[in-house]
């Protein structure tokens, strides 16, 4: 029933948020284990083990996640979008994580996830009936900013290097940068069209905020 799907996503929420600050942490430490990648962006091949651990488990979090979002469908809000960015997540992290290459491209990537508490945080308020409060604002307009610099302008510029660094991923099988590319390019669209849902809700909220200012400048006098 609707009850019992809101509870399963209230619990699939959760875990995302948990995973979200494990891998972010999991990230620094790779940096800290093999400071090269960061800086391996030019070389597409570059091998770490530190690397590979990391991905090892988001595309666990990722694979388990998709088993939910399959069993629930449509019962969840958004659920094709979802659907279509874990298989494009997979396709190309196992293929990171197996070839051992791409750590460039997975490691900056993972730091998208630092806007996934910020989401699940704000569905948390809305269905707790707290959207009418600053918390719920500020929570949605730290999410659009943290959204734009990691999911926007930090995602696109991995679209750069990729074509920069173009020749070596020609180089790879034919099904295997077919795949990357089509999964990249997947989910960079994903990416803008969420983004533009967020700038949407945002900028909603900022007219409530306006027109309640306006409400009580109105009554105080």
């Amino acid at each position: 029933n609707l009850e019992r799907d809101k509870k399963g996503y209230w619990c699939a929420s959760t875990v995302s948020s948990f995973h979200s600050v494990v891998l972010c942490y999991l990230a620094c430490l790779s940096l800290r284990k093999d400071p090269q990648i960061a800086y391996s962006g030019a070389d597409v091949f570059y091998k770490s083990d530190a690397a590979r651990e990391v991905e090892a488990v988001f595309v666990g979090y990722i694979f388990s996640d998709l088993l939910l979002a399959l069993y629930y469908r449509s019962r969840w809000s958004g659920c094709v979008a979802n659907i279509v960015h874990h298989f494009t997540v997979i396709g190309v992290w196992s293929q990171f994580f197996l070839y051992d290459f791409g750590h460039f491209f997975s490691g900056v990537a993972h730091w998208c996830e630092l806007t996934t508490p910020f989401v699940n945080q704000r569905w948390f308020m809305h269905e707790s009936g707290m959207a009418a409060g600053k918390a719920y604002f500020y929570n949605g307009i730290t999410m659009t900013i943290l959204w734009f610099i990691t999911r926007i302008i930090v995602y696109t510029y991995l679209g750069i290097m990729m074509v920069l660094s173009g020749d070596q991923w020609l180089s790879l099988k034919p099904w295997q940068y077919c795949s990357i590319f089509f999964s990249y390019t997947t989910g960079l669209l994903l990416q803008y069209f969420w983004f533009y849902k967020i700038v949407r809700g945002a900028l909603k909220s900022i007219r409530k905020a306006r027109e309640d200012g306006t409400k009580k400048e109105i009554k105080a006098e």
